[in-house]
This record gives structure tokens, sequence and C-alpha cells, in this order.
């Protein structure tokens, strides 16, 4: 590994960044574990997010919800004209990005199905078509000064 990269920089899956609403609930069986209070998200259970970059292998949501290390989670994305989009994760990482409060949830995908792989291909194609292609912001110049 190259020791200018960090560990989470490394990536198994070539990722596409995005941003898809979606909502996250805690795995059944796994609401033993945790329980989210009445003032997160929709007070039955479940908590708004944006999908922020995505895989084959999983994704980052950003939410005003904190999640766990190690928790198992029901994400659905709902789009229009089209069957929601259900997967089952397990959070990964839990990073902080803002005071709001506001936190990145690394997520991977639990055994992926041929069911769920379908899904994840409808996912990815979401992701890719969700983010324009960004013009170049600078030019490249060859040699002397910009200007010169």
């Amino acid at each position: 590994m190259n020791p200018q990269i960090s560990p989470s920089e490394v990536r198994a899956f070539e990722r596409y960044r995005c941003n898809i609403s979606a909502s996250v609930s805690i795995a059944a069986g796994h609401s033993d574990k945790i329980t989210l209070s009445r003032q997160a998200g929709d007070g039955i259970g479940a908590f708004p997010g944006v999908i922020v970059d995505c895989s084959t292998g999983g994704f980052a949501i950003e939410a005003g919800t904190f999640l766990p290390r190690a928790s198992l989670a029901r994400v659905l994305v709902n789009i229009p004209d089209e069957p929601t989009i259900e997967l089952d994760v397990a959070v990964k990482r839990a990073t902080m990005v803002s005071r709001k409060p506001m936190y990145n949830l690394g997520m991977s995908i639990v055994e992926p199905v041929a069911d769920q792989e379908r899904t994840v291909r409808r996912l990815l194609t979401l992701a890719k078509n969700s983010m324009p292609v960004a013009a170049p912001t600078s030019t490249l110049t060859t040699g002397g000064a910009a200007g010169a």
C-alpha cells in the first residue's frame, strides 16, 4: 500500500459520487441492540439520509443520526415510477462531518444475493446519473508563468 494514501482512501470497488435521498432503519432482529429516540427521524424507527457515494460493495450516507460500527440497517431508496430499492447493510465507519450534527456512515452491503445484486446495479445506475460531470476548473499550461 502506498504510504501517502490513508486506509480510508483505499477502495476495493470503483466509487461514484452521488446525491440520492434515502431512508435508514435498524435491521429487523437488531432493534433490541439499538433503539432510536422519537426525535430521530420519523418517530417510527427510520431516519432520512443522503447517499453521497456508492459502489458495488457499499456506499456512504450522510445523516443527522449516528449509528455505531457493526450496526445492521436497512436502506430504502424511493425512485418515482420504479420499485423501491431495499438493501441490507452493515455500518463499517461513522465519522462526524459537521456539528449540526451530521455523520458520514460508511456502509457495506450484507451478503449480496442475486436480487440484491440487481438492486445494487440499479442504485449504481441512479448514482451515475445523479451527478453531472464537472467541467474542468482550471487549464494546464506548459512551462512558464501563467499569463506569460
